[in-house]
């Protein structure tokens, strides 16, 4: 929308200004549970679309507000690929403005410096890579499986499988495992860009379907012992029995940071679990206790009857918007 044009002379020249009005879309980041993935969707779908953005009270209902290390990464990250202008970015920063330029295919890394979440990082460039005019390769270092977001095996198996049906054309890869607090994980995404977000199909799961399979890993770092991710198997495969269900659960061996401690890396293990329906879940440690909180949570989201799984839908809103 133009707002005004003036011409200016200078030294006998003629200069037309063109000034334009943009719309600043403020959001208030203290909506909702008051945590990062208000502000990570926000700025998502503002460097996708064009849009600019503002977001206040940032982590409001967090202990510590502002920016963390793995949210300003996030922000870093989708100002790079559309050569966007970030201002009041800084950790602990309650707000921020987001203007996003033209968005640029191309290969990226992105390293988190903490065992923040690769996984939330990817998720916040993907809109924008999604819509982009070429293929693009992102490589991400931080944590890979942390207790308060979504595990890689729920980006490849759970968000990769359904958003295909919105045309998202991805391919997800770990490199190596990055646990809390040490961090060190890599993850890969290649992503062909659809060139228009008309080319985004609009996704409807108005039902749950029938379960036809439920599937699993219980890993843990290389540097616990094996029996580890036996134990976790073994209880969780107990569980789903004795609720009336079978289940694959492969077991793995991940190795994590070097550099991690004997005594953190006691932590470093984990059960994911998922199904055909899109339910997945992933509990924090420690590993003694894992199997039975993962497989309690898979049930009573199985219990409902929403048409993805909980924690689903505010993936969707990145591609449904």
């Amino acid at each position: 929308m133009i707002l005004k044009i003036s011409r200016l002379a200078i030294a006998g020249r003629r200069f037309t200004l063109l000034f334009v009005a943009c719309r600043i879309v403020t959001i208030d980041g203290s909506q909702g549970e008051g945590g990062g993935q208000i502000l990570r969707t926000s700025v998502g779908l503002a460097a996708a679309t064009g849009a600019v953005v503002r977001v206040v009270n940032i982590r409001a209902g967090r202990e510590k507000p502002g920016l963390r290390a793995q949210h300003l990464a996030a922000m870093r990250a989708a100002a790079s690929i559309c050569n966007a202008t970030l201002t009041r970015a800084k950790i602990g920063s309650t707000e921020l403005t987001f203007t996003p330029g033209d968005i640029k295919a191309g290969q990226y890394r992105f390293d988190i410096g903490t065992a923040g979440s690769a996984i939330l990082v990817l998720q916040t460039i993907l809109p924008a890579l999604m819509v982009s005019d070429g293929d693009s390769e992102v490589t991400v270092t931080g944590g890979t499986h942390n207790p308060l977001a979504p595990c890689f095996e729920y980006l490849r198996d759970v968000f990769g499988l359904l958003a295909s049906a919105a045309n998202l054309q991805a391919y997800f890869e770990l490199i190596r495992a990055g646990f809390y607090p040490g961090g060190g994980g890599e993850v890969r995404m290649q992503i062909r860009g659809v060139s228009n977000p008309e080319n985004v199909a609009p996704l409807r799961f108005t039902s749950r379907g029938d379960l036809c399979y439920i599937e699993g890993v219980s890993a843990a770092s290389s540097l616990l012992p094996a029996r580890i991710t036996e134990r976790q198997c073994t209880q969780a495969l107990g569980r789903l029995a004795a609720a009336g269900h079978s289940a694959t659960i492969e077991q793995a061996t991940w190795e994590s940071f070097p550099k991690l401690p004997l005594a953190a890396a006691r932590k470093d293990s984990a059960v994911a679990m998922y199904s055909n329906t899109g339910m997945t879940c992933w509990p924090s440690t420690p590993s003694k206790n894992i199997s039975s909180s993962v497989t309690m949570f898979f049930m009573q989201i199985k219990k409902s009857a929403t048409g993805t799984g909980s924690f689903f839908c505010s993936s969707l809103i990145l591609l449904n918007s």
